[in-house]
């Protein structure tokens, strides 16, 4: 997450009355849900291996391709301690999900976290 994309979610959580922690942390649930949604689905493993760490990137990996609920699930738990000025990392740790990110797929050429996070960006812009 850009220093500028933490910024515009303080702003956002000031005009709404909502802490910024837990802005961010619904933040980090809905980016992660909409890149799993944006991931091209051969066999679900790629798309059950987005998963949430703070202040470091995650060492979790999927034992069987699901619908994301295990990386959801342990996002949820993650981010039950998360305080403002952390640092929340999504990765996705297949060999093949940068290729995919990069245009290596016929369904998603244009990537999954990329696009997610620039509409993201430029809502929180328009909300602070």
């Amino acid at each position: 997450m850009s220093q500028t994309f933490a910024l515009d979610i303080a702003k956002f959580g000031k005009k709404f009355g909502v802490q910024a922690d837990a802005a961010a942390r619904k933040f980090a649930l809905d980016i992660q849900g909409d890149v799993m949604l944006a991931t091209p689905v051969d066999t679900a493993l790629l798309m059950s291996s987005w998963f949430i760490g703070v202040d470091a990137e995650p060492a979790d990996k999927p034992m069987t391709p699901d619908d994301g609920a295990a990386a959801k699930a342990a996002a949820i738990q993650t981010l039950a301690s998360f305080k403002w000025g952390q640092t929340i990392y999504l990765t996705n740790n297949q060999v093949y999900a940068v290729p995919i990110e990069f245009g290596h797929s016929k369904r998603q050429p244009e990537g999954m976290l990329r696009v997610t996070v620039a509409r993201y960006q430029a809502a929180a812009g328009r909300w602070s």
